[in-house]
């Protein structure tokens, strides 16, 4: 529960440190006199978002401070996992906004961001006022009040879990559909391209291998072509003679006068020892032509691969290693085409089969939904009946949406306040007075689902007196057994049935306006009733009147 609020410079409250108790609390004071003021400083606690303009002018900055006690165990093991243990039970929560707005908050003296502030204080403080008049009006809220009261969370998440995976799987299946004619025209150019490749079926480094055969081939061919020439030189072609002809020629012409003359002799001699030497080198020639292993079949092949390894180069990368680098992509890319139309395939069955999860569970949520709406209804009208509506009539409409985040049900509370009338929507029916009890009894039902130790209501009475009144402070006093209550109110008769009272109101010190906050005893309780009802001044039997409340109470 709330033990103590400390209040520096917030607004026109200078400094207030109020202890609390457990029960009910009731704040009354003239309007405008600053009881809106501690609400902000509760929601400014909870992690409300703020407004430089909240800080009292002249100072630099205003600050807000809280202690809860009696916390439960559950959530000391979240503080505490959290890095906030609490410290001999008590929890301790700050709150500072600049003159120029900024906002620091701080839990156990350690710094806290708003959204953890928010979480965790949502389990100490719930607050019920203007704001949650609206959000009843609103029938888009209809639905989360009924699942709450439902207590269906796990339902919901496992609703939810499903249809986050439809959606998933509808989504993936969409983007592969319309990817689909790309993927095929994409498939058809890198088909072509890898079987061009695989055609040519190059390896790594074959064309620096191939570009060294090709000098080698190419000088082997020089070397044939001169070895071949003066092989035919030598030796004559086809009955032309080559030179050992000539030589023989010239032998046989010297042959006769070589045995008269022995300096023709010695000539003859002498050429039949070039014919020697020629025959001789002839055949050195011949043995070295034989040796060169070359075609001109085997060039062409040879030059017509490295034309293709070229080719390959020109389109698909510089080196043949990139060409095979991009060969390997395009297997890879190629495949996840395929592995991308055999998911869509299985996608789609896959997809069939999560859609009857989401409607198996959608109905399922639906039935338990218009099941705990029945109980809704009944708890709502016990409550009203209480609080002087005894003709009220509450219905839960419900109509079929499509499959959504949170289901397919379009839920709305319809209300009737008058006998014979039709349930309506309820910002079409219900007066301020009639509100204020709808809203009272929606939190009274609501109790036992939030577990939160500490409710406050800001003006719950607003457009209700006599009667009314009356029971909505004897419904408060009932909550206040089981949860410490604050109630800000102009009404004296629930300000006559609580058990602590404090009173609001402004005081003009060193030229200031200053709002104070008093604590009331028996004696300023009575006395403060009694301001309530007066119209303009405090009589004694408007004082009795009060003492017979507070005694009654």
């Amino acid at each position: 529960m709330l033990l103590e609020l400390d209040v520096e410079n917030l607004a026109v409250i200078a400094f207030a440190q109020i202890s609390f108790e457990s029960g009910m609390t009731v704040m009354t004071g003239e309007t405008g006199a600053g009881k809106s003021i501690l609400i902000d400083a509760m929601h400014l606690i909870m992690g409300e978002r703020a407004s430089k303009e909240i800080v009292r002018t002249g100072t630099d900055k205003a600050r807000v401070n809280a202690v809860f006690s009696d916390l439960d165990e559950g959530l000391q093991s979240q503080l505490t996992e959290a890095g906030y243990a609490p410290e001999d039970g008590l929890l301790y929560l700050s709150r500072e906004i600049t003159a120029d707005g900024k906002s620091t908050a701080r839990m156990m003296g350690r710094p806290i961001p708003l959204t953890l502030l928010r979480t965790f204080t949502a389990n100490l403080l719930n607050i019920c006022g203007q704001h949650d008049s609206q959000k009843l009006l609103n029938a888009e809220n209809h639905l989360e009040i009924l699942d709450h009261y439902a207590d269906d969370a796990a339902l919901c998440e496992a609703y939810q879990h499903a249809y986050r995976k439809f959606r998933e799987l509808r989504n993936e299946w969409n983007n592969l559909r319309a990817g689909e004619a790309d993927r095929a025209q994409l498939a058809e150019r890198l088909s072509y391209e890898l079987d061009e490749i695989s055609a040519v079926d190059p390896k790594p480094g074959e064309d620096d291998i191939l570009r060294t055969r090709l000098q080698t081939m190419h000088g082997a061919e020089k070397l044939r072509r001169s070895l071949q020439k003066a092989c035919e030189l030598l030796n004559g072609v086809e009955g032309d003679g080559g030179c050992t002809d000539l030589l023989d020629d010239a032998i046989s012409v010297l042959a006769v006068t070589a045995k008269q003359y022995d300096e023709v002799r010695q000539l003859s001699d002498q050429i039949e020892g070039l014919r020697s030497e020629v025959f001789d080198v002839h055949q050195a020639m011949e043995r070295l032509l034989s040796t060169v292993e070359f075609t001109p079949e085997e060039l062409e092949t040879a030059e017509q691969r490295a034309a293709d390894l070229d080719e390959l180069k020109r389109k698909y990368g510089q080196t043949l290693e990139q060409v095979l680098a991009y060969a390997k992509r395009i297997e890879e890319e190629l495949s996840t085409i395929r592995v991308a139309d055999h998911r869509r395939t299985a996608l789609s069955e896959e997809l069939a089969a999560q859609k009857k999860e989401v409607i198996r569970l959608g109905n399922e949520l639906s039935q338990v939904r218009m099941a705990a709406g029945a109980r809704f209804c009944e708890a709502m009208q016990q409550e009203l009946l209480y609080l002087d509506m005894p003709n009220v009539q509450l219905l839960v409409s419900r109509e079929k949406a499509k499959y959504g985040p949170h289901g397919c049900d379009k839920i709305e509370f319809l209300f009737s306040t008058n006998a014979g009338e039709a349930p309506r929507p309820l910002q079409k029916i219900a007066s301020g007075g009639e509100l204020s009890r709808i809203m009272l009894s929606l939190r009274n039902v609501l109790a036992a689902r939030d577990r939160v130790p500490t409710l406050i209501f800001d003006e719950i009475d607003a457009g209700v007196s006599g009667s009314s009144s009356q029971k909505i402070g004897q419904k408060l006093r009932q909550v206040a057994k089981t949860s410490q209550v604050f109630c800000v109110t102009h009404s004296a008769q629930i300000a006559a049935l609580s058990h602590h009272n404090f009173r609001i109101h402004k005081e003009i010190v060193d030229g200031r306006t200053q709002t104070m906050i008093e604590p009331l005893d028996y004696n300023g309780k009575i006395t403060e009733v009694a301001r309530i009802m007066a119209t303009d001044r405090v009589t004694d039997l408007m004082l009795q009147t009060a003492k017979a409340m507070v005694d009654d109470a």
